[in-house]
């Protein structure tokens, strides 16, 4: 059993670290794709819980949110498609921003903005999920440590619980696409 804590930080670090090495001009595709995802997965949510509450009653004759599998297959359905995204968003091809890199110090400043913000919301995604269905995963169970619990409100999903916030910064993301 581990902290959710050091997978949100490692996870986090990870990230960051892959957008240092691409830069942010490549990176900000992948900002784009996973907005839009958290969108999608935010604006299906309902739909998808009781579509597989269905499938779990007409099955199995209990709803699937009572039991700690039915809680498992829940969260691991939408990190599974989450991470498949992001994913497929980093070893596929994505928008690029164009223009050139900026010398250091401001290129490898904006190159850690861009990988902490991805980062965060790889990392916080994931979190959220698990904290949704309760920690239903054995690896990470409650109780959560003072400072996981105070991190708890900054997940992406509960700064911003409704799904039409994150087409403001995609739509803001096309338009510097589009105008160059």
């Amino acid at each position: 059993m581990q902290p959710v804590e050091y997978l949100f930080l490692i996870l986090g670090g990870f990230i960051a670290l892959i957008s240092m090495a691409r830069g942010y001009a490549k990176d900000l595709g992948n900002t784009l794709i996973f907005m839009v995802a958290i969108f999608l997965l935010s604006f299906l949510d309902p739909q998808i819980e009781r579509g597989l509450n269905i499938v779990g009653q007409t099955l199995f004759g209990i709803n699937t949110l009572d039991t700690n599998w039915g809680r498992q297959i829940m969260a691991l359905a939408f990190i599974g498609v989450f991470i498949s995204i992001v994913f497929a968003s980093y070893a596929g091809r994505t928008f690029e921003y164009g223009g050139t890199q900026a010398p250091p110090p401001q290129g490898t400043l904006l190159n850690l903005a861009i990988g902490l913000l991805n980062g965060y919301l790889v990392s916080g995604t994931v979190w959220y999920y698990l904290d949704k269905y309760d920690y239903p995963l054995p690896e990470f169970q409650p109780p959560l440590s003072a400072f996981a619990t105070s991190l708890i409100p900054f997940l992406p999903e509960n700064i911003f619980p409704t799904p039409v916030f994150w087409m403001l910064p995609v739509a803001l993301l096309i338009l510097l696409k589009v105008r160059g």
